[in-house]
């Protein structure tokens, strides 16, 4: 029995000796640093907070100039300015009938003194421009007799019209010598051909008085003032022919008055 105990206590000596052996390792000493007053020093691990923030400037990014928008300028217009289709600075009036006629053979003259004041007083009861319907048909009449002579008249003033268109096409040819630009040429030239169109319709016209047939005679009158004003449409600026060509329009103006006053039923 005592071996027993004995055992046993050795047994637990033997565990006491084990554990000990087990708990124990090498031991690390923690030296806390005192102030020179033999305390701690409480500044240690800390942060000091006492810095103000407005003190603390923030990192400024680069700044990046503002993209302004820059307004497109167009780039400037180059005009190009067209030259002036100068004719002439002192544009000569349409050549007299009188000049024209004495270069076709007919030659100006004045009526006889009875005869002139008749011949005002049939242009103004039957046109509408009587000043120039004596004036352009006092160079082709003769005497008093072919006043009374409404047919005479009407004669009188188609050779009037031929020779005013003959003057026209003769002044168009003058005008383009002179014209600066291509376009005046161009619408020159248009208007020529415009008045060999009203020479046409004259011929027309008198070979109708030969049947007698009004209807025809007026229609191509007419047509002669169309072609005219096509004259004054072949220019887009400055029409140099504008005021010789109404002149001759109401020549034929006149002329259409005085085929319209005959009676064409009968004999001429």
């Amino acid at each position: 029995m005592e071996q027993q105990h004995h055992k046993i206590n050795s047994q637990l000596l033997l565990l006491l000796v084990f554990s000990a052996l087990a708990f124990s390792g090498p031991t690390h000493a923690i030296c806390v640093p005192r102030n020179s007053a033999g305390g701690f020093d409480t500044s240690l691990g800390k942060t000091n907070m006492s810095v103000s923030l407005s003190s603390l400037k923030p990192v400024s990014a680069q700044s990046t100039p503002a993209l302004t928008p820059t307004a497109l300028t167009p780039p400037p217009t180059v005009r190009t300015k067209l030259p002036v289709p100068v004719v002439s600075s002192l544009t000569p009036p349409i050549p007299t009938l009188a000049t024209t006629l004495s270069a076709n053979g007919g030659g100006a003259r004045a009526l006889p003194a009875a005869a002139a004041p008749k011949l005002k007083a049939v242009c103004t009861n039957l046109t509408d421009f009587p000043d120039l319907c004596v004036s352009t048909l006092t160079p082709f009449l003769s005497g008093e007799i072919m006043v009374d002579d409404k047919r005479a008249l009407l004669d009188a003033s188609i050779k009037a019209v031929i020779n005013g268109t003959n003057a026209l096409i003769a002044l168009a040819e003058e005008y383009a010598g002179r014209a600066t630009s291509p376009q005046m040429k161009e619408s020159l030239e248009g208007c020529k051909n415009d008045f060999a169109n009203v020479l046409e319709d004259i011929k027309s016209a008198t070979d109708a008085m030969a049947i007698p047939e009004y209807y025809t005679i007026s229609m191509y009158l007419s047509t002669s003032i169309t072609n005219i004003s096509d004259c004054d449409d072949e220019f887009w600026g400055l029409n140099p022919m504008k005021s010789d060509n109404q002149r001759l329009k109401d020549m034929f103006d006149n002329c259409l008055a005085l085929a319209q006053s005959i009676n064409w039923r009968t004999p001429a």
